[in-house]
């Protein structure tokens, strides 16, 4: 006959988690601070970017609205003051 051992199976350490440990979460934390630093140039250069391309669009629409108003007064800019 087998006898069962209950002292074997006795353990006194903590369970571990099968999912994230606190050592895998500070790194995946410093990762994400790490990765937002190295991409912050990038986001402020693309926004001015934007900035330009939406200044010349305005622009060019005020261009396009002066143009057709001297075509429709024969030739004259919309006066200054009035």
């Amino acid at each position: 006959m087998s006898t069962y051992d209950v002292e074997a199976e006795r353990t006194d350490e903590k369970a571990k988690s099968q999912y994230l440990s606190k050592k895998d979460i500070i790194r995946l934390v410093i990762g994400l601070v790490v990765l937002g630093v190295l991409l912050y140039p990038i986001y402020v250069l693309l926004l001015g970017n934007a900035q330009y391309h939406l200044c010349s669009t305005n622009f060019n629409q005020m261009f396009k609205g002066i143009s057709l108003y001297t075509e429709e007064n024969n030739e004259r800019l919309p006066p200054v003051y009035v």
